[in-house]
């Protein structure tokens, strides 16, 4: 009797759990700024920059996250990264010498007077070529937006020799941006607006390749692919109905992709927590 009244009585909780953990491994942590420099920068970060990583995050909620990812975007290597990026996934990686010399070329029969007639196509192809030199700086002081990137991309003489004829342009377009092909009525409207015969795309009226352009980046289809892209390459995955809604949202609120981006590496499921 005595032994039993030393052991009293044992009282049982259910469904009991341990406190949340709110710590972070530090191997994830580190990946993190890893994965966010090789992104941004195109290189591994350095140890003082882990160092000041870590210090800045500081408990790693979103708003520290965000602000860090920003003073990173800030690094001028992320604008030649970026333009260098753009030049390898839409031009087959030409280098600035390469641009140099077909902006050259052209410049050159501006002095054949009998060519008068072409003076003014030719002047809009050099300047695009000048532009796409100097793309790392346009984006680094803020003279060009995501979108007009893209523009200038395929709106060159370069992008034109590498996708020859009117449907291998559309068809590029199409590949390049909203990652599917045109439908055959898409294919038959961009197609007679090119050759200069009113057309409709994305509901909307044109005749002009010009007008082919605008239309086309500034359609819904183009910002579904964009956000498509950018989360598959971030976090390998297509988005969600309801983050496709909330991204288009944040869009037309901002109109910055840039946004977006942001959001998606400030993320916990970037993180990996």
């Amino acid at each position: 009797m005595g032994m039993m009244g030393c052991l009293g009585t044992t009282k049982v909780v259910r469904n009991a759990s341990l406190p949340k953990d709110n710590t972070l491994n530090p191997l994830i942590l580190e990946n993190y700024i890893h994965r966010v420099y090789v992104g941004l920068l195109g290189r591994k970060p350095q140890v003082k920059e882990v160092v000041e990583a870590k210090r800045m995050l500081g408990n790693l909620n979103e708003s520290k996250r965000r602000a860090w990812i920003m003073r990173v975007k800030r690094d001028s290597a992320y604008f030649s990264t970026l333009a260098t990026k753009m030049r390898g996934e839409y031009l087959e990686g030409v280098n600035r010498r390469e641009l140099e010399i077909m902006r050259i070329d052209l410049t050159k029969l501006l002095e054949n007077e009998k060519q008068a007639i072409y003076f003014d196509q030719w002047q809009y192809q050099i300047t695009q070529l000048q532009k796409l030199e100097g793309l790392s700086e346009l984006l680094h002081e803020q003279q060009i937006s995501w979108t007009d990137m893209h523009k200038l991309c395929v709106d060159n003489p370069y992008y034109d020799k590498l996708n020859m004829g009117i449907d291998n342009f559309i068809l590029s377009c199409f590949q390049h941006f909203l990652y599917r092909y045109p439908s055959d009525y898409e294919l038959s409207s961009a197609r007679n607006m090119m050759y200069g015969r009113p057309a409709i795309l994305f509901l909307k009226r044109g005749r002009n390749k010009r007008d082919f352009m605008k239309i086309f980046f500034e359609s819904d289809a183009y910002l579904e692919g964009q956000i498509r892209a950018l989360y598959k390459r971030d976090l390998m995955r297509e988005p969600l109905a309801s983050e496709m809604a909330s991204c288009f949202r944040l869009f037309h609120n901002t109109g910055k992709l840039t946004d977006i981006q942001l959001n998606i590496l400030a993320s916990d499921e970037y993180l990996g927590k």
